[in-house]
């Protein structure tokens, strides 16, 4: 006599055995394949042929097993992007504040310089005031950069992954 909750349990194994671990996939799966059978209940059908019908529906372990799988390659090429965009944002934003703080001290020094050896010299002032400046910019550039990799950082680990194998 055929027994539907051994069936459904064999189908888990055969699932598990063909790579689809995570319980959540298969409890998910389990659950379709539930409703299928239900659904499939009607007079005249007896159980062992609407669980085939239902089984025969949702696929077998090594068709599902690729789905999943397909699923998973969007999920790493989605984190791979993330990673690659974080690193980006986040090295050029240290570059430049490197570069603007490395070159704010080199003005200063210079300008310090050129003050004691040459004094009254109000060009060259001004033309480190200006460099001063670009540097200052590049400075908050390079911050913005940071907080922008950051905000990437926080909003790739709060997307919600497909679902996957494992």
């Amino acid at each position: 006599m055929f027994d539907l909750e051994h069936s459904i349990a064999e189908w888990r194994r055969q699932m598990r055995a063909a790579g689809i671990k995570a319980p959540t996939p298969l409890d998910e799966l389990e659950s379709h394949l539930r409703d299928d059978v239900e659904q499939q209940m009607q007079p005249g059908v007896t159980a062992q042929q609407a669980f085939e019908a239902a089984v025969h529906r949702i696929g077998q372990a090594t068709t599902l097993k690729a789905e999943f799988e397909k699923t998973g390659e969007i999920k790493r090429g989605w984190q791979l992007m993330s990673i690659k965009l974080i690193i980006v944002t986040g090295g050029s934003g240290l570059v430049c504040i490197i570069v603007g703080s490395l070159r704010h001290w080199a003005i200063l020094k210079v300008a310090a310089a050129f003050a004691r050896a040459v004094p009254g010299t109000s060009d060259f002032y001004a033309a480190a005031d200006r460099s001063l400046a670009q540097s200052v910019l590049m400075l908050c550039f390079g911050v913005a950069l940071l907080l922008a990799s950051g905000i990437l950082y926080f909003v790739s680990r709060r997307r919600k992954p497909p679902l996957c194998l494992e």
